[in-house]
This record gives structure tokens, sequence and C-alpha cells, in this order.
């Protein structure tokens, strides 16, 4: 059997992918669209007649057929198309606290291992944060001003809409687009543990 991806391509997108969570969904989704970018590629190659020799591969009928072999700019393009989605760039241009509030809600799903968490426990883990890195502490008005931006823009769903101590409140993007938005900014990503 053929493999349809160059080694180091497929090794660059596992790097890539577990340095952000180890998730294979979506190192698989990776995959799928670096194939399709090297399909249009080999589209393009095929009608100006540059196809290689070595782009032939022997199907089970015994024929010849043309593949476009997944490389490493195709990978590099996917990676780049995924972690540039509308989603991740709202959480980097998020405030501070904004991102403060996402990483808790993060660690919290993460420690807990539910799909949502008490807003009242995520205020209590937002004002450890910043009393640890002696950063400005928001009061309950700008805590909830917070947490609902950060419903309106849908980074984070709210039960209810409006932000009570009880109320659930959970990720509405995947974990993978936060840690990798994050990642990027020095003191969150070392809230999270990501560094």
């Amino acid at each position: 059997m053929n493999s349809a991806f160059n080694p180091t391509a497929l090794e660059l997108c596992a790097r890539k992918v577990s340095a952000v969570s180890g998730d294979a969904r979506r190192a698989l989704e990776i995959c799928r669209r670096a194939v399709e970018i090297a399909e249009l590629r080999h589209k393009k190659d095929a009608a100006a007649n540059a196809i290689s020799p070595d782009s032939a591969v022997t199907t089970e009928d015994g024929s010849s057929a043309a593949i476009a072999l997944v490389q490493m700019p195709d990978v590099d393009q996917a990676l780049k198309a995924m972690f540039s989605a509308s989603t991740v760039v709202a959480i980097r241009n998020a405030s501070l606290h904004e991102k403060i509030f996402m990483s808790s809600i993060f660690m919290e799903q993460k420690r807990t291992g539910a799909p949502s968490c008490e807003y009242g426990a995520l205020c209590s883990r937002h004002v450890a944060v910043c009393k640890m890195h002696s950063l400005d502490i928001p009061n309950a008005t700008e805590l909830a001003s917070i947490c609902v931006r950060l419903n309106i823009s849908r980074l984070i769903l709210l039960e209810g809409g409006i932000p009570e101590r009880h109320q659930q409140v959970r990720l509405n993007v995947s974990e993978d687009d936060v840690a990798f938005a994050l990642r990027a900014d020095v003191l969150v990503s070392k809230i999270m543990g990501l560094n």
C-alpha cells in the first residue's frame, strides 16, 4: 500500500498537533485539508503538463494513476488555515482578563473532566490567578461583564445568558483552538501550563 503523504509532511502535522493538544481528530482534520491542497496543486500541475513520473502509482486493477503526494508545504498551508480561523483570531484579540477567564474555563474543565463549570468557581479561579501573578483583580461587576462579552462573541456559552454563581459556563470553541491561540501570550500560557 502506498502512502499519500511524504513522511516528513506527516511528521510535521504530528509534531504541530501534539505541541497543542495531541488530539487525533485535529490531526486527521489537518491531514484531510492537506490532501485537498495537494489535489488542487496536482490538478494545476497536470493542466500545465508538469506531472512528475514518481507521482504515478499502480492501482488495485494494475493500471497506473497519477496522484498528488502530500508535501510539507501542503501540510504547512493546512496548518496555517486551521490555526488562523476566526475563532483563534478572536481569542488572540481578547483582553487579558478575557483570556484569563477562558483559560480558567479550560483549566477547570481539564481538572473536573466535566463539559461545563459553575460561574462562581470560575470567578474564584480568576481571582486566585490574578493574585498569584500580581494582576489587577476585577470586581464582581467586571467579571460578569467579561463573561457576558465572551458569551456575546460566542467564545463561551453561559447557561441562561446572565452570570450567576451556579450558572453553568463552557467553552464554545475547541480546547485545541484555545490552547493554540493562548500559547502566544507568555503570561496566559504560563498560567495554563502550556510552556
